[in-house]
């Protein structure tokens, strides 16, 4: 294959490498203030300890879906550019999770605007406004790139 052929995969799959690789270090940060929450914040409200343990079964299915696509790009499908061209299902989903993941930290977040601010509530009804309308606009995007995915 010529110098263009190179040149696109390289910036295609050494981008998702690269990714990958910057996904589990942080996943990896995630884990270690996941179990230090639980270990040393034990007397945090039960839906506060839920929400903490449900965002992190997100994350760990969050970088599931970027290792699959990763290997289906890189070894089932190495070299094939059709492939590449088309975003899998995984990716898709790695879409949708991240929105679900970013709507529940946001949900928290304008939960505690709402405490520290003394129950004002534009503060809260401005955050939540912004945050549902970044979840829409992902889950827009999901959907769109589930519609043309063939693997």
């Amino acid at each position: 294959m010529g110098p263009a052929f190179q040149y696109s995969f390289a910036a295609t799959v050494g981008a998702s490498y690269v990714g990958t690789i910057l996904a589990s270090i942080l996943y990896g940060m995630t884990s270690i203030q996941t179990l230090t929450f639980f270990r040393f914040h034990r007397r945090n409200r039960l839906w506060i300890q839920i929400t903490v343990a449900f965002l992190w079964v997100l994350d760990t299915i969050h970088l599931a879906f970027i290792g699959h696509a990763v290997y289906t790009y890189v070894i089932t499908d190495f070299g094939d550019m059709d492939a590449i061209a088309q975003p899998l299902w995984s990716i898709t989903a790695h879409v949708l999770i991240s929105n679900i993941s970013d709507l529940i930290v946001r949900g928290v977040f304008s939960y505690r605007i709402w405490i520290l601010s003394a129950n004002h509530c534009w503060r809260t009804v401005t955050v939540s406004l912004a945050s549902l309308v970044v979840f829409v606009s992902g889950f827009g995007k999901s959907r769109g790139g589930a519609s043309s995915t063939s693997n």
